[in-house]
Order: C-alpha cells, then sequence, then structure tokens
C-alpha cells in the first residue's frame, strides 16, 4: 500500500467520495487470507493533462483488512476503472 496514493494520483484520481462501505460481496483472495468483507471507496479525478482532459476518471478502490496484533493492517486491495 505504500505507493498507492502516488499511483493513483498518477491516474488522475483527484476526490476520494465520502466515507468507505463496508462490503460483504467482495472477492476473496486465499493468497492472502482476504475473505469476503472489504471496505469500497469511490474515486474520482480527470487523467492526463490539463489541456487533454476529455473524461472524468470514475474508480473503485477495494481494501482488505486483517487485525494484526493490537492494529488492523492492509493485506489486500484493487483499484480499478468502473466503466
Amino acid at each position: 500500500m505504500g505507493n498507492l496514493q502516488e499511483h493513483i494520483r498518477k491516474d488522475g484520481v483527484r476526490k476520494v467520495d465520502g466515507p468507505g462501505t463496508l462490503r460483504h460481496d467482495c472477492p476473496p483472495s486465499p493468497a492472502v487470507d482476504a475473505e469476503k468483507d472489504c471496505f469500497v471507496y469511490r474515486l474520482f479525478g480527470q487523467p492526463g493533462p490539463p489541456a487533454r482532459r476529455v473524461e472524468r476518471l470514475n474508480a473503485r478502490l477495494r481494501v482488505w483488512v486483517a487485525r494484526a496484533g493490537d492494529h488492523w493492517e492492509v493485506v489486500n486491495y484493487d483499484y480499478g476503472v468502473i466503466r
């Protein structure tokens, strides 16, 4: 997760719409023990340089977390454009 913010800013994301929503129907990821519960965020922005911005970016960020001792940590995430 270390460079996620930098990565999505390069893609043109400039806004997160509201708080994340806890979902119980996310695709599981057994490789990292991520089950079907995840937080979903809606992201908005405009890709490309200002002179070439044509369409708005509408994306979804899903984040799976797990308890690690006395804190929570991100075990998996995916990010993709919603068409």
